[in-house]
């Protein structure tokens, strides 16, 4: 290959992939989007009538999770009962190396089930760890035994009814369009209606700029991680094919993805470089979501063992669905929050700042306000995310 040939071979690499990164901080875009992948969004309670738990099940799937890798896997021992245990091949090492926001997300799992059992008319009995807890690692014990009894006369949540239309939103907020100090309350009940966590927000600007300062200084260390962005890249779905392939993981699909991908222009070697046009363009991108960002939210426990961490995560299901019944967009910037030896001076920042109690761990923190809407995520389908059972 001559020198001139290898050139233009890196210019397109180069200039591909920054159209990626620059996709890719903006989220999925339905503008030749997957069929399949969405049709769990579609389908959620449709075919499951005469099965409660499935039918459950169906709309649990929907619960958000770290990079999407939807980390849930069910048993299902009997006709009123389910087992819930984590997807170890699901962890990331990198970004969340004691799997903290891997249990945050199976605990939002168990909140929307719940939700969607009560809707039918059935209480959920959840048995966290019913074979002990794993402590600072997950193994392959089940995280919680789930249990129906019918209830027919048993109201429903009017939170359920926005589960389908609940997103994460990875677009510029409007700077100019105020958080309504009602709806922030309306957050806190929501929050602390399903868990004892405490619940705090901000929309005060002076405050506001202090987190947006420290998400920014995250985001700016997060992709100083050679690891961290190598794992980013990793579980990026470029273009519909493999969107449809893998529904999970960081999609990114639009007409210029699709011809370079069918160009063979894609080079995540190269986007994971960090002199690279992509690593610039993609930091550039998140560092415009941080500092778009009107109002903040945080959701702290008195401590940090597992059940804490599912308590948060049924916490902010909840604050997720109220946030979409107000019309609010949010997102989860939890770069600060990390644990790994890169975001330590960060993290102790964050809880000085957030913490009110000492030994208190602040668990979710997430940017709020209005934004144009945005498509659904990618989801597995339920019986991807179902395994045979142990007695079967």
């Amino acid at each position: 290959m001559t020198g001139q040939t290898s050139r233009r071979r890196f210019l397109k690499i180069a200039g591909a992939s920054g159209v990626i990164a620059a996709a890719a901080g903006g989220g999925y875009m339905l503008t030749r989007g997957p069929t399949r992948a969405l049709r769990p969004w579609q389908e959620a309670g449709t075919a499951f009538h005469a099965d409660p738990v499935r039918a459950a099940l169906s709309y649990a799937i929907l619960a958000p999770s770290p990079y999407n890798r939807q980390p849930w896997l069910v048993e299902l021992p009997g006709p009123q009962e389910a087992l819930l245990y984590c997807d170890l091949d699901r962890l990331l090492p990198h970004t969340d190396p004691f799997n903290r926001q891997t249990v945050i997300a199976l605990g939002c799992f168990l909140e929307l089930f719940s939700l969607a059992a009560a809707e039918a008319g059935f209480t959920t009995q959840i048995d966290l760890f019913p074979q002990g807890d794993p402590g600072n690692g997950l193994d392959s014990r089940p995280i919680a035994r789930l249990g129906l009894t019918a209830q027919p006369d048993l109201p429903g949540d009017p939170l359920f009814a926005h589960c389908l239309n609940r997103r994460t939103t990875r677009e510029i907020y409007d700077m100019g369009r105020d958080v309504p100090a009602a709806a922030l309350d309306r957050l806190q009940t929501a929050a602390l209606a399903a868990a004892t966590v405490r619940f705090g927000a901000t929309r005060n600007q002076a405050e506001a700029g202090q987190l947006r300062k420290l998400t920014r200084e995250g985001v700016h260390r997060e992709f100083a991680s050679r690891a961290v962005r190598q794992e980013t890249v990793d579980f990026m779905r470029i273009g519909r094919r493999e969107i449809e392939r893998n529904p999970d993981g960081i999609a990114v699909s639009n007409p210029i993805v699709e011809l370079l991908q069918q160009l063979d222009m894609i080079d995540r070697e190269n986007m994971a470089a960090r002199k690279s046009r992509a690593f610039a363009l993609g930091f550039e991108r998140m560092e415009k979501l941080t500092l778009a960002s009107p109002g903040f939210f945080w959701i702290a426990t008195a401590d940090n063992d597992r059940s804490s961490q599912i308590a948060a995560g049924r916490a902010y299901l909840r604050t997720a669905l109220q946030a979409t019944a107000d019309g609010l967009a949010m997102q989860p910037l939890s770069q600060a929050l990390r644990e790994y030896p890169g975001m330590r001076k960060l993290y102790v920042q964050m809880h000085r700042l957030l913490m009110e109690q000492p030994g208190e761990r602040i668990q979710m923190l997430a940017r709020i306000g209005y934004a144009k809407p945005v498509p659904p995520a990618p989801r597995w389908p339920l019986e991807h995310r179902l395994r045979a059972s142990a007695s079967g």
